[in-house]
C-alpha cells in the first residue's frame, strides 16, 4: 500500500510539473508572437469612434419579405421597413415605412442532434445614420432541441443501436417573418475620427 501511494505522488508531480512547463512555454510562445506585432506598424481601421456616450435611439426594422435558412444565402441583400419613426432630440431622423438594406452575414443551416438553423443579419444601410454609430447585428435561431436530444441519447445508451438514432433528429429552421421586429441601436454622440 505504501508502494502505491508513493506512485501516485510520484504521478501528480509528473502531472503538475507537465502542467507548468506547459503553461511556461506558452507563455513564451505568446511573448514572442506579441512582439512580432508589436514591433511592426500595426495599421487603425479606416474609422475610430469613441464609445464612451452611451445616449441612443432605438430603431425598429422589419422584413419586407420572409427571410429563411432554407433559401437565404450568405451574402444576400434584403429589404426592410421602419416600423415607427424615429426621433432624436424632438427631430424625426427616420420616417415609419422608409426603405432600409441589409445583408445576410451568415446562414447556418440545421443540423443533426437537434441543432437549430440559425441566420445573422449585419450592415444595415439606413440614409442619414452612419454605419460606424449603428449597432446593427441580428441573431435569429431556430427550435433548438438538443436540448431534448442529448439526455434522450444518454438515457438510451445502454441498448446500442437506440442512442444513436436520435442523431437523425434535426433541429427547426431559422424564419424571419415580416411581423418580426428588429432593433438596431444608433448613437449619435459617438465621436469618429477618420484615420
Amino acid at each position: 500500500m505504501n508502494d502505491f501511494i508513493r506512485g501516485f505522488l510520484i504521478l501528480i508531480l509528473f502531472l503538475c510539473s507537465s502542467v507548468f512547463a506547459c503553461a511556461y512555454e506558452c507563455d513564451v510562445f505568446v511573448d514572442e508572437t506579441l512582439s512580432v506585432f508589436v514591433n511592426k506598424d500595426v495599421k487603425m481601421p479606416p474609422c475610430y469612434c469613441n464609445h464612451e456616450n452611451t445616449t441612443r435611439v432605438k430603431i425598429v426594422l422589419s422584413p419586407v419579405e420572409k427571410i429563411t435558412s432554407a433559401q437565404a444565402r450568405d451574402g444576400d441583400i434584403v429589404e426592410f421597413v421602419v416600423r415607427d419613426d424615429v426621433v432624436y432630440n424632438g427631430q424625426v431622423i427616420l420616417l415609419e415605412g422608409m426603405k432600409v438594406k441589409g445583408c445576410v452575414e451568415t446562414v447556418v443551416t440545421q443540423g443533426m442532434n437537434g441543432i437549430p438553423a440559425i441566420i445573422i443579419l449585419n450592415d444595415f444601410e439606413i440614409d442619414g445614420v452612419p454605419n460606424e454609430k449603428l449597432k446593427s447585428f441580428y441573431v435569429k435561431k431556430g427550435l433548438n432541441l438538443s436540448y431534448i436530444v442529448f439526455p434522450l441519447k444518454w438515457a438510451l445508451t445502454f441498448l446500442p443501436p437506440t442512442g444513436s438514432l436520435t442523431n437523425f433528429i434535426v433541429g427547426g429552421p431559422a424564419k424571419i417573418s415580416p411581423r418580426t421586429k428588429i432593433t438596431l441601436y444608433y448613437y449619435p454622440e459617438w465621436e469618429c475620427l477618420e484615420n
